[in-house]
């Protein structure tokens, strides 16, 4: 982040405070709103956010947890790499396939867990992967992501959105956290 309002001509980098609005300014508090906010940053296209969107979040509460029924492979292998005997072996995928509804279902423990790694990688510790997974995963959310395409009429004309909400106790409705259209 830019930590102030000055713009900074020339190399190495330079500033794009001069090319605001009149009377606008940086948001410069550290903190990402809405994940599209990073097509603002230089080298973010929209194809590198695409690769990128399913693996990262904006916000975790504190205590949080990666939902381990909803995040992608190279999350989970990520997270089960903790243990270096994981090194050789797909966790990842083979915990996506497990919970799959043809096959397991989703997790709701971490017996779950090792019973897929027992039976789909045998010559794994499954006990020590799931012990170093336990700090990390979770086996439900309460952030979801709605990406939409609206379209008018006949006209061709259309917009994306994204919006991002909290589910809240209770039968509250869904908070919206933030929204970006493009």
């Amino acid at each position: 982040l830019d930590p102030d309002d000055q713009n900074h001509p020339g190399p190495p980098v330079q500033g794009i405070e001069s090319d605001l609005p009149q009377g606008e300014r940086l948001r410069n508090n550290g903190q990402i709103d809405a994940l599209e906010e990073l097509l603002l940053v230089p080298g973010f296209t929209a194809s590198r956010l695409k690769k990128i969107a399913q693996l990262v979040s904006i916000e975790l509460p504190a205590g949080s947890k990666v939902n381990v029924n909803a995040a992608e492979p190279p999350v989970l292998q990520a997270i089960a790499e903790l243990d270096l005997s994981a090194k050789s072996q797909d966790v990842g995928s083979t915990l996506k396939a497990c919970r799959d509804p043809g096959f397991q279902g989703p997790f709701g423990g971490s017996g779950a867990i090792t019973n897929c790694l027992t039976a789909q990688l045998p010559n794994l510790p499954a006990a020590t992967i799931t012990q170093a997974m336990q700090s990390l995963v979770g086996y439900d959310g309460n952030l979801y992501r709605v990406i939409a395409r609206v379209e008018y009429g006949t006209s061709g004309m259309a917009f994306m959105g994204t919006a991002l909400y909290e589910k809240q106790s209770g039968p509250q409705p869904l908070k919206l956290k933030s929204m970006f259209l493009y």
